[in-house]
């Protein structure tokens, strides 16, 4: 077991970290990258389709906002290095371990794919779990019935009560 940065990543991998992947996995599961400019080419063909329904006055409106907005954008600092983004698509093609948060806290967790597969179906086979026969659809379709049936007759009830 291999606890790193004041335990914020608990390894219990096969895995030997890098810095750049121990710094990535502190950010937290919570981390999002920055964007990028959105890219004319991937915006237009988006907005092209939305608009095919409008009058062509209301469309070029758009049009026009929209490119002006295109010209506005400034890029965002990234907030992640360039080391960082390849160690997290490093981590994210190794198919062996598996990333998960821990139930408290803020730690992140690695463990291999298999450990975790297995812990998963000790966690099943022992846990308060039963097979179902039926299909959930039944089950609720059946508890959907039987609760309009009792609010049919809450309101029956009702609606006797305030003849009286």
């Amino acid at each position: 077991r291999q606890v790193t940065k004041a335990n914020w990543i608990v390894n219990l991998s096969d895995r030997k970290l890098t810095e750049a992947e121990e710094s990535v996995l502190m950010k937290g599961m919570n981390f999002n990258i920055s964007n990028k400019r959105l890219k004319p080419e991937d915006i237009i063909p988006v907005i092209e389709t939305a608009l095919e329904g409008y009058d062509k006055q209301k469309a070029e409106l758009v049009r026009a906002q929209c490119a002006l907005t295109l010209k506005k954008q400034k890029a965002e600092k990234p907030n992640i290095t360039k080391e960082e983004l390849k160690a997290l698509q490093d981590i994210k093609a190794d198919k062996s371990i598996v990333i998960t948060q821990a139930d408290k806290g803020n730690t992140t967790v690695l463990l291999n794919k298999t450990t975790y597969n297995q812990k998963m179906n000790e966690h099943l086979q022992s846990g308060p779990y039963t097979i179902m026969t039926k299909s959930a659809e039944t089950i609720i379709n059946k508890t959907m019935k039987e609760t309009a049936k009792v609010v049919r007759q809450m309101k029956e009830v009702i609606d006797t009560q305030g003849e009286k």
